[in-house]
C-alpha cells in the first residue's frame, strides 16, 4: 500500500512524497501501518505527521538520516 490509497488529494499527494529527508520512507512506512492494523484515519494522521516533521528537518542545515540531531 502506499500514501495514494489514503489520500486523494493532489497537492496533498505531492507535499507528502515530496516532504524532505523522510519522503523516500512515506510508502514503506505507509505499508507497514496498513499491514498491522492501523484504521485509515490513523495512517493519515501518522503519515501527516512524519510528512510535517520531515518538512522541519528541511531547516536543519545538512540534515540527514545518520546525523539527525538529538533532541
Amino acid at each position: 500500500m502506499s500514501i495514494t490509497d489514503f489520500f486523494c488529494c493532489k497537492s496533498k499527494l505531492e507535499r507528502y512524497s515530496n516532504c524532505g529527508i523522510l519522503s523516500s520512507y512515506i510508502n514503506p512506512y505507509t505499508d507497514w501501518l496498513a499491514t498491522n492494523g492501523f484504521s485509515r484515519s490513523k495512517i493519515q494522521r501518522h503519515i501527516t505527521n512524519i510528512a510535517h516533521f520531515s518538512n522541519y528537518l528541511n531547516t536543519i542545515p545538512h540534515a540527514t538520516i545518520k546525523n539527525l540531531p538529538d533532541y
